[in-house]
This record gives C-alpha cells, sequence and structure tokens, in this order.
C-alpha cells in the first residue's frame, strides 16, 4: 500500500469515500462550485464537513471548495446541475458545457 499514491500513509477510508463519491478511480483535484443555500445539506451529505472550505457567502449563495475525484465530480454536477454550477477548474467547467450542449441536442 505505501507504494500506491495517496495510499503512502495508510488508508483514510472516509476521506477516500468522500473524494471518491461514486468510486472512480485517479487523483483527486480541488474544485470550486457554488449554489443556494437550500442545497448545502444535500451537499454535505455527498461530501461530508470535513473536506469542504465554504466562502464567499451571500444571504441566498454560497460558493465551496472541496477535494473530489474530478470523473466523479462531473457526473455529480451533471447530476445536480439545476442546483450548482462548478467555477473551477475551468477544463472541468469546459468539458460539463459540452455535455450540457450534446444532452440539448438529444432532446432537439
Amino acid at each position: 500500500m505505501e507504494e500506491v499514491k495517496g495510499l503512502e500513509q495508510g488508508l483514510n477510508l472516509p476521506k477516500h469515500m468522500t473524494e471518491h463519491i461514486y468510486m472512480f478511480t485517479g487523483e483527486s483535484v480541488s474544485v470550486r462550485l457554488r449554489f443556494n443555500k437550500y442545497f448545502i445539506n444535500k451537499f454535505i451529505d455527498w461530501f461530508g464537513t470535513e473536506n469542504i472550505t465554504f466562502s464567499d457567502q451571500t444571504e441566498d449563495e454560497v460558493t465551496a471548495r472541496v477535494m473530489v475525484n474530478r470523473i466523479a465530480m462531473k457526473k455529480w454536477a451533471l447530476q445536480f446541475s439545476l442546483h450548482v454550477r462548478i467555477l473551477s477548474p475551468q477544463s472541468l467547467v469546459d468539458e460539463i458545457k459540452r455535455d450540457i450542449d450534446q444532452a440539448r441536442k438529444n432532446y432537439q
């Protein structure tokens, strides 16, 4: 296990599960996203509390930063696209936009 990237100190199962919400393998990345406060409990249900940093709070919205598997976040963001907006990394934002455009074309 010491030779596997990310497991040098052993497996932290709660951390691993919050970073790999759909159990995809691969590197976790820092993702910033924005959502209405009504969605905060759902967000915490998925990502826990140890892995989240909140900022830029207004009366209605909040920005969060979370470490998460990139592929899993893309799937999650598409699933909850009516409620959340990914802010960074820009490459992930661009991928999600392309997927939304393709999904829209499927219904034309």
